[in-house]
């Protein structure tokens, strides 16, 4: 997401990554016959996948806040910001 939106704050990459995430891990709780042809598709089900997973919501919650925190490191060291004092941070 920081790639589409080089510019935006971090919490903004943060909601727009995990809404993004979740939408398709809810979608997959959809099963009309036109979006499982879709998901019949190697890509579409690489993409849309298959089945919700309630640890997938776990796992992007996670990835995403790790992004977050290495960004958030990176952009303090390249200002040469050290620990204690105040900078960029998650919120």
């Amino acid at each position: 997401m920081g790639i589409i939106i080089p510019n935006a704050n971090i919490m903004l990459v943060v909601i727009c990554a995990l809404a993004f995430s979740f939408s398709i891990e809810f979608s997959q709780l959809y099963h009309a016959a036109w979006i499982d042809e879709i998901r019949s598709y190697k890509l579409a089900a690489l993409v849309l996948g298959f089945g919700f997973k309630t640890s997938d919501l776990i796992c992007y919650t996670v990835g995403v806040l790790f992004g977050a925190l290495t960004e958030t490191m990176l952009i303090n060291k390249g200002r040469g910001i050290s620990k204690g004092t105040s900078g960029t941070s998650l919120l």
